[in-house]
């Protein structure tokens, strides 16, 4: 039975295909069980959480530990950051989402990308690629920013 990730507010981001890397702070032989090629369901939140929902399949590119100052420009987009400030409106109002304190801001993403820099935590980086996504959350996605960006919703 494949093995589920969870992506918490930056699931929007995955389902788009706009995220290819997650950084845990997983413990090293759990992180180490992964192995490239490896299929995984991605879930927006975890299934334990009782309102978790599979979004995608992925498929482990590699996996790495890495110190978050080493983060670059470039893990600012493969993290989905890019997407979720360019979509806002997508980001979901997690309690417990370390975007909480940067929501209002014009790129709540890119504030809490260089605050983590910041923070020189070492986690385990964890590339993929996505595979399959559930085509209704990526039809819900687009009926949303259709909504907001003609007017029809205002946030």
């Amino acid at each position: 039975m494949p093995r589920i990730i969870s992506f918490g507010w930056t699931w929007p981001a995955v389902v788009a295909k706009e995220k290819c890397v997650t950084r845990r702070d997983w413990n090293d032989e759990y992180a180490m069980s992964f192995k490239p090629g490896e299929i995984c369901k991605a879930w927006d939140f975890s299934p334990r959480s009782g309102h978790g929902k599979w979004i995608a399949d992925i498929r482990i590119v590699s996996v790495y530990f890495q110190n978050t100052s080493c983060l670059k420009n470039g893990d600012y987009i493969k993290e989905g950051f890019l997407f979720l400030d360019d979509h806002k409106h997508l980001i979901p109002n997690v309690k417990g989402s370390p975007l909480i304190n940067y929501i209002d801001d014009d790129d709540p993403c890119r504030r809490f990308f260089w605050n983590w820099k910041e923070e020189h935590k070492d986690l385990w980086v964890v590339e993929f690629e996505v595979v399959n996504v559930d085509e209704n959350r990526l039809a819900e996605m687009i009926l949303m920013d259709v909504a907001v960006n003609n007017g029809s919703i205002e946030i």
